[in-house]
This record gives C-alpha cells, sequence and structure tokens, in this order.
C-alpha cells in the first residue's frame, strides 16, 4: 500500500479506492472503470511485488498503449497471477484496448518467443504498418498459434505483405480473421499468392474489405488450389462474379466448403480488372516456333521458294496456317498487313520487310521483360523493406528466459524468399513503388509469464460484435 501511495504520488495521480481494497486480496479487478493509461504505471508498481494476488481482471479498463506497456512489465516480474489447474497462457484477449503500432511491435517480440498461446484476439484496435508487420513476423516463428482475431484494424499493404510470407512458412494457424482491415484487391492478391502456399488454414474471414470483384476471384482461386484445406471462407459485403460460384461449387464437390459473399454483379469492378496482355501475332508464331526448336527467320526464308524476297499474300497465309499457330482470321490478316507492299504491291509478300518485323518484334519483347524485371526488383526491394520495419530482434530482451531458437537468424529476410508481385494482368499495371525505410526506435518487450492461463483486456463490451459459433 505504501509502494502504491509513493508511486501515485510521484505521477500525480489520485489514489483509487478499488485499487486500495484490492491490495490485500487475491484478485485485481479494475472491470468497466475506465481508469486511463495514467492510473496504471502506479497500479503496476504496487503489484509487481505482489505475492498475494492471483487474478487480474482489466475488461474495458481503456488502458491505452502506455497502460500496456507498464502491465506487461509489471507481468514480468510478478509470477503468482496464475488460474488453479494451469500453468500457462493460452488465450489472450486484447480486443477493443487501442493498442496501436508500438503496442503490435511489443506483442511482436513477444510472441517470436511464446510456445503456449492458442487463441489471440487483437480485433478492434489500431494496430497497423510496423505493428502488423512485427505481429506476423513473428508468426513466421511461432507454430502454437492456431486462433487468430486481428479484425478492425489497419493492416494495410504493408501488414499483407508480411501476412503473405507468414502464410508460406506457418504451419499452426487454423483460423484467421482480416475483416476490416483497408484491404485493397493489390492486397487481395499478396494473400492470395500466401495462401496457395498454405496447406493448414481452415478458416478465413476477409469480409468488409475493398478487394474488389477481381480480388474475390484472386482468393477464390488460391482456394481452390489442392493443396488448400479451407472449408470456409467468408467475404461478407464484397460483391462477386458469378464465375465465383461457380468455382465454390467446384471446390465444394472435392471436399467440404462454405462461401460467403456480398452477392452477384453482371461484371467485375473496373478497379483491378482483369485483361490479359494481348501478343503481338508475329511474337505468337516467333514463341511457337522457339518451343518447337525452330528459328523465326529460317522458317520465313524457307516460304520463299523461288529466293525472289516476294511471295503472294494468299500463299504467306496459307503457309501461317500450316504452321499450326492458333491465330484467328482477322490476326492472320493483320500479320499480312504489316508485312505486304503498298500501292500495287499490297498482296505481295516481302521478304526484307518480314525479317524486319520480326527483328522489331523480338527487340520491343525484350525490351519488355527488361521493364518488367527492373519493376520487379523494385517492389522486391520495397516488400523488404516493409518486412525490415518489424524485425523482430530490436524488440526482443536479451533475458534468461529467452528460448534457445535465434529469432534474428529465424525470421531474417533473404533475397531468395522475398515477396514478388506480378499484376501484368490488371488494367492498372505494376507501378513503381518506391519506399525509404523508417528506421524504428527500440520499444520494450512483453514476456508472457510461465504462470498465467487466462489474461482478458477488452474494451467496451457495448461495442463489442455478436459472436460467431463457427469461431473460437
Amino acid at each position: 500500500m505504501m509502494t502504491y501511495y509513493k508511486a501515485c504520488q510521484d505521477s500525480a495521480t489520485p489514489p483509487q479506492r478499488c485499487i486500495i481494497n484490492a491490495l490485500s486480496t487475491r484478485t485485481l479487478s479494475i472491470r468497466n472503470r475506465s481508469l486511463g493509461p495514467n492510473a496504471i504505471p502506479p497500479i503496476c508498481a504496487a503489484y509487481r511485488g505482489n505475492l498475494r494476488v492471483e487474478e487480474l481482471t482489466l475488461d474495458s479498463a481503456d488502458i491505452g498503449d502506455a497502460g500496456m506497456k507498464h502491465v506487461s512489465k509489471m507481468l514480468i516480474n510478478n509470477f503468482t497471477i496464475t488460474n488453479v489447474n494451469n500453468t500457462s497462457i493460452t488465450h489472450l484477449d486484447l480486443s477493443y484496448n487501442t493498442l496501436e503500432e508500438q503496442a503490435g511491435l511489443m506483442l511482436g517480440s513477444s510472441l517470436a518467443r511464446n510456445n503456449t498461446l492458442v487463441s489471440l484476439n487483437l480485433s478492434w484496435n489500431k494496430i497497423r504498418g510496423k505493428g502488423a508487420v512485427a505481429i506476423f513476423r513473428a508468426l513466421m516463428l511461432n507454430n502454437t498459434v492456431s486462433n487468430l482475431n486481428i479484425s478492425w484494424n489497419g493492416l494495410g499493404y504493408e501488414g499483407t505483405v508480411a501476412l503473405c510470407k507468414c502464410l508460406k512458412r506457418n504451419t499452426g494457424l487454423l483460423d484467421l480473421d482480416l475483416a476490416n482491415n483497408r484491404l485493397n484487391w493489390r492486397c487481395a492478391l499478396l494473400l492470395a499468392e500466401g495462401l496457395r502456399s498454405n496447406s493448414t488454414l481452415r478458416n478465413l474471414w476477409v469480409g468488409r474489405n475493398t478487394i474488389t470483384t477481381t480480388g474475390a476471384m484472386d482468393i477464390l482461386e488460391a482456394v481452390a488450389t489442392t493443396g488448400s484445406v479451407i472449408a470456409n471462407l467468408d467475404l461478407s459485403d464484397i460483391p462477386v462474379i458469378a464465375e465465383a460460384d461457380l468455382l465454390a461449387a467446384t471446390i465444394s464437390r472435392r471436399r467440404e466448403f462454405t462461401f460467403k459473399h456480398g452477392g452477384i454483379v453482371a461484371t467485375h469492378d473496373k478497379l483491378g480488372q482483369r485483361v490479359g496482355r494481348e501478343l503481338n501475332p508475329m511474337l505468337r508464331i516467333i514463341e511457337y516456333l522457339r518451343l518447337l526448336g525452330l528459328r523465326p527467320l529460317e522458317l520465313m526464308k524457307s516460304f520463299d521458294k523461288n529466293a525472289s524476297l516476294e511471295m503472294p499474300r494468299k500463299d504467306f497465309v496459307e503457309q501461317i496456317r500450316k504452321i499450326g499457330v492458333n491465330l484467328k482470321p482477322y490476326e492472320v490478316d493483320a500479320l499480312a498487313n504489316s508485312v505486304s507492299g503498298k500501292g500495287f504491291n499490297k498482296n505481295v509478300i516481302n521478304y526484307r520487310k518480314l525479317s524486319m518485323a520480326v527483328r522489331e518484334v523480338v527487340e520491343a519483347e525484350r525490351e519488355r521483360k527488361i521493364r518488367e524485371r527492373k519493376e520487379w526488383l523494385q517492389i522486391k526491394s520495397y516488400h523488404e523493406n516493409i518486412l525490415n520495419k518489424g524485425k523482430v530482434d530490436e524488440y526482443i530482451a536479451q533475458s534468461p528466459s529467452s528460448r534457445s531458437v535465434d529469432p534474428v537468424n529465424a525470421l531474417r529476410v533473404k533475397s531468395n524468399e522475398t515477396i514478388g508481385l506480378s499484376i501484368s494482368r490488371h488494367s492498372t499495371g505494376t507501378s513503381r513503388l518506391v519506399s525509404e525505410v523508417s528506421r524504428v526506435k527500440p520499444a520494450l518487450s512483453i514476456a508472457m509469464p510461465a504462470m498465467l492461463t487466462e489474461v482478458k483486456l477488452p474494451g467496451k463490451a457495448s461495442k463489442k460484435p455478436k459472436k460467431r459459433s463457427a469461431r473460437m
């Protein structure tokens, strides 16, 4: 009690009657009191060395980031907070607590070392940016968490980059709730990439995100792969095209599968709409011949049997059809027009012009590949920078309780494992994504106490949505 009074005096905070009454009991409960973060440091100071308290209840306390930091430091030193017949924390509910980026960084450092937590609820907070990256980087190492609810936050593109890499490595997640997280169709493309490499996730909620009809199809196509075991895909409030329902029906014939969406629309959304790259007819012929091991110019020269460097247009069209390239009639006409003469020679194919056209197409294709390679390297570097923002080695406390596994080595970003984003089939194309790496300040870590069985720190209960029976 003297410690509590002194801490209150030092922080200019009035003592709370409920805390004074609880100091001599086995339960500390400030449920629904909304004391605010300033009242938390004196409380933590009083309970840091308290050997009597066994139960901690902070429902709707509105402790915020700063309060969470003090509670975490207190739990590191207090090993008497426990629950009967349990020796480790398995469920942690931090929903509705205004946890922000810094709290996400600290949680990430804790998850990287924890091997007992099974269920984690971080819904209705403000976890985004570096905090979101840190959590998913930690889950690349942590395979014990099977239920993660991180809905109603702000993961955005940066968080999805880390999530994509996490899904490729993690083998423990079974239920993942990403509803209402500012995810767009680019995020959906990344999510789909991660899902294609995941064979353990069973339930996925992505509803109330602006992923568009294209993003919905990307995710559904990833779920349709043979390695996926997802049995429940929830895209609530997200419209889809009729093709999505047909694909979902196909999946359900192969395995147990339910699909929820926001209704059927006639066409794709304009944003992120799929449009395949139209290949030049000449390029299609060249690529076809390469598959057969033939050189295009030599084959074209074989058409000119009289060595006159010219041939009738109709003979050229017939030869193109004979080599087996699947070209539509209008494509053959367009190809013939591009290499034929002018005026009275319009029905004659000039070999020199044909040779120049082949070289131009080949050179244009080479330049396109070089340009796309540069764009891919820029995106690759951008993703590496994002992942580096949430490095857990900057936040892991060096203490005797640290696990023998080195999280730094386990989570180091390797160039050959970096996510590469391919969006060439979309109308908007690949934009130049260049960003500077922000240097993250070191923060205190949270050490999950080995004696805790369950901690629940939700915010205002009135905001809590209805529970879904399929989860937790």
